[in-house]
């Protein structure tokens, strides 16, 4: 039951944004790179890392999905070649305690960290490209 909860976790924080990108008139579309890891002590040490960040702007909808499509098929091929190679100990991770396993989802893809032992999941990583009104900001209102 624990593995489920697991697996469930990444795929529901991608589809949480899901709703966010309704049909809105003309305007500035903005693809954001989102990324979340259960780990808090990831997300504490490196904040430029995590979270979600405007990366490119543009001038309709049709133009911003096609350019997350592409982005997340360039990250998720990137990402595959360098855990196969990370995992076979190419990248002198041979030592490594973990195996690490890129994933399809929804908006991009997980990374998840499974100890080579017992093969229990212990860390996910995930990647996601959405596109947005550029009146949405997908982080929430800021705070005064």
């Amino acid at each position: 039951m624990m593995r489920l909860g697991r697996r469930a976790t990444p795929l529901v924080a991608l589809s949480l944004l899901a709703s966010a990108a309704t049909a809105y008139a003309e305007c500035a579309w903005v693809l954001w790179a989102i990324t979340d890891t259960e780990s808090a002590d990831l997300k504490r040490d490196h904040p430029d890392v995590y979270g979600s960040v405007p990366a490119e702007f543009y001038d309709s909808r049709a133009a911003c999905e096609t350019a997350a499509q592409t982005q997340r098929e360039k990250a998720y091929s990137t990402d595959v070649q360098m855990w196969d190679a990370a995992n076979a100990g190419a990248l002198n991770d041979a030592k490594s305690p973990f195996v690490h396993r890129p994933e399809r989802a929804p908006m991009g893809h997980v990374v998840r960290m499974y100890e080579k032992s017992t093969g229990k999941a212990v860390d996910w990583t995930a990647h996601a490209w959405r596109c947005f009104p550029d009146t949405v900001d997908p982080r929430g209102p800021k705070g005064k």
